[in-house]
């Protein structure tokens, strides 16, 4: 694993020789990004320390999935279980979410159905899911 921290001029986008990563949200402690030259996810836990989201032993991206629409990884935060929970959302407005364990690797998942779903999540993922206005 290795240390990343934010570029202040750009806190956006994290370059460096071998990755460059793009912001996709960090609600909580944890931040999920895009490295743009794997075309691959990776996260950041509360200690700063960098992993990628595994299937197996592939990495995943948002090219990854493409049944039901375009699968894209939305939040990602640490669950009860010493592992990680990613929000999942598709191009037909399904969501799903993937239970990783403490190194990105998915070990479940289950479909939520449609945005309505996702109000119990909000505490987890730190953030207004469900379009209603309300967090929590």
């Amino acid at each position: 694993m290795t240390t990343i921290s934010t570029n202040e001029d750009d806190p956006q986008v994290i370059e460096n020789t071998a990755q460059s990563l793009t912001l996709i949200e960090d609600d909580g402690d944890e931040a999920l990004y895009l490295d743009i030259t794997t075309d691959s996810y990776v996260f950041t836990n509360s200690n700063g320390d960098q992993s990628q989201i595994y299937f197996g032993s592939n990495p995943v991206g948002p090219n990854t999935y493409s049944h039901n629409g375009d699968w894209s990884a939305q939040h990602i935060a640490a669950n009860d279980a010493g592992g990680y929970t990613v929000l999942w959302s598709a191009g037909d407005g399904t969501w799903s979410l993937w239970q990783l364990d403490a190194d990105g690797v998915r070990i479940s998942d289950r479909v939520l159905g449609d945005q309505s779903a996702l109000a119990p999540f909000e505490e987890q993922f730190q953030t207004e899911l469900d379009g209603d206005g309300f967090l929590f």
